[in-house]
């Protein structure tokens, strides 16, 4: 019985996670579809290329909660989950929303938020990692992959298996969601922040 509530916890994070939220606030704020700008994601980044700074916080906060609610859910019926699983959970309904088309973001933000709410020290490092490759690099695809590895491999190296086995299958999940980025990277065409 365990394992059937686990995995339907696992179901409700990826729906909960599918909600593409520019996709969403884009068209209630802007009436625009973030699709069809920039990199086509419904991310952060693409919704601050898309529509400014104020509208990518609103963005950024709700890809946040994508980490949180399902693990509060969880907890309030006492289901022993993995956090990190319930946000790997989250990252591929962020990047294959059933309620979009399966057309979603790079679960940049949802490899963040997991690290910071749940292994805060490795957080802090990957934000290190990352503010400095943007601020080197002006690319914030970089800066996101560059971030996320950080994290991972300094919580292999530390022993935090919990945490480490888990986060690899979304750092395994946000490379591939960038798969187009690292082609763009390797021929010198990746968009810079900047």
């Amino acid at each position: 019985m365990e394992f059937i509530f686990l995995i339907l916890i696992f179901v409700i994070a990826y729906l909960y996670g599918s909600i593409p939220s520019g996709l969403f606030i884009g068209r209630l704020l802007h009436n625009k579809d973030v699709r069809e700008v920039g990199s086509g994601g419904t991310g952060t980044t693409n919704s601050l290329r898309a529509f400014g700074k104020k509208t990518a916080v609103i963005v950024f906060l709700f890809d946040l909660s994508k980490v949180l609610v399902p693990y509060w859910i969880a907890l309030l019926f006492q289901i022993p989950a993995n956090p990190i699983w319930l946000a790997f959970g989250a990252a591929l309904g962020h990047c294959f929303p059933i309620f979009a088309d399966f057309r979603g973001g790079k679960a940049a933000a949802v490899a963040g938020a997991a690290a910071l709410f749940y292994a805060t020290p490795y957080a802090l490092f990957g934000i290190a990692v990352l503010v400095a490759t943007i601020y080197t690099t002006r690319i914030v695809s970089i800066g996101s992959m560059l971030g996320s590895l950080a994290v991972l491999l300094l919580a292999w190296f530390t022993g935090l298996t919990w945490f480490a086995l888990p986060y690899t299958a979304i750092v395994l999940l946000l490379f591939f969601a960038h798969r187009a980025n690292i082609q763009r990277l390797l021929t010198g065409t990746e968009n810079k922040l900047f």
